[in-house]
């Protein structure tokens, strides 16, 4: 009974730990230090390459189940181009991408969620949310043919061509770069074989960590940058001198990584320290036989 009651008490202090470790580093916004990949690198070059106007689309699709990874992606992203005075179309390719369109807008430019985003003095001249695209593979051969006229209205229900945003843009060759926040299908790959490489299109993505690995044969030839999951996003905003949930999270990811190691040796100690224990015992009781 007492060893039920010590396990009880030994996982409740185990939670309260994890909680902590991951709680404090978000809250205090605490910092590491790390090695920025050639990956990441290379799309934040192609992105300080940029000329003021210069457009550029970039492509939500992804969905709540990877937000942790890939919302701060798209945030630093944003926020890089806003910088670089670029033109930005955001599109969707999954339904579900639309929000993440909308709650980046939201993050970059300081808004709280009452606020029209499509009022902002920037709208329609910096950037656009023109929201989803049905038909997958279809509707990005569609988007390369034809991007000021893909729809009719944006995202919000203004009408697109009366947008400064598209003077000059036609097809996808008045396109410097494609960035794709991608976590399946239709994703990065399918952008690549629709409009990257028929319009001679620069490329880059956001991927999850998962995924990341299958991505790396495509650098730098066909991607010119390739941010993989958390630490991508944290990588990122270093580049940019931008605190947030990335590196927050990749914090908090080492705190909770460092004390599961902890614990793992403490409970190996008690382990063997209980298998001497038990050994010592049976030595005594054989040896009073």
């Amino acid at each position: 009974m007492a060893a039920e009651i010590q396990i009880e008490w030994s996982r409740r202090i185990l939670y309260i730990l994890v909680f902590a470790a991951v709680i404090f580093p978000l809250v205090m916004g605490w910092e590491m230090s790390m090695k920025v990949s050639p990956h990441t690198k290379g799309l934040y070059d192609a992105i300080e390459k940029l000329e003021p106007g210069d457009v550029v689309i970039l492509s939500f699709d992804y969905d709540a189940s990877t937000y942790v990874e890939q919302f701060p992606q798209s945030v630093a992203i944003w926020e890089h181009l806003r910088r670089k005075d670029a033109r930005i179309i955001a599109v969707a390719f999954w339904l579900q991408g639309v929000p993440w369109i909308e709650n980046t807008i939201r993050e970059v430019y300081g808004l709280n969620k009452t606020e029209p985003v499509d009022e902002l003095p920037d709208y329609g001249k910096k950037f656009v949310n023109i929201g989803w695209i049905p038909g997958g593979e279809v509707g990005m051969a569609r988007l390369g043919e034809n991007v000021a006229g893909i729809k009719e209205q944006d995202n919000y229900g203004n009408m697109l061509k009366d947008m400064p945003i598209f003077e000059g843009v036609k097809d996808a060759h008045d396109v410097k770069l494609i960035v794709s926040f991608s976590s399946g299908t239709p994703g990065a790959e399918e952008l690549l074989r629709q409009i990257g490489v028929p319009y001679n299109v620069t490329m880059g993505t956001a991927v999850t960590a998962v995924s990341a690995p299958g991505f790396y044969p495509y650098y730098p030839k066909y991607f010119v940058g390739i941010l993989g999951g958390l630490r991508g996003a944290a990588e990122y905003e270093l580049l940019v001198e931008r605190k947030g949930l990335g590196m927050a999270g990749m914090v908090a990811q080492s705190f909770v990584h460092g004390l599961i190691i902890i614990f793992i040796v403490i409970g190996n100690i008690q382990y063997l320290l209980e298998r001497r224990r038990q050994e010592e015992e049976r030595r005594r009781e054989s040896g009073g036989a």
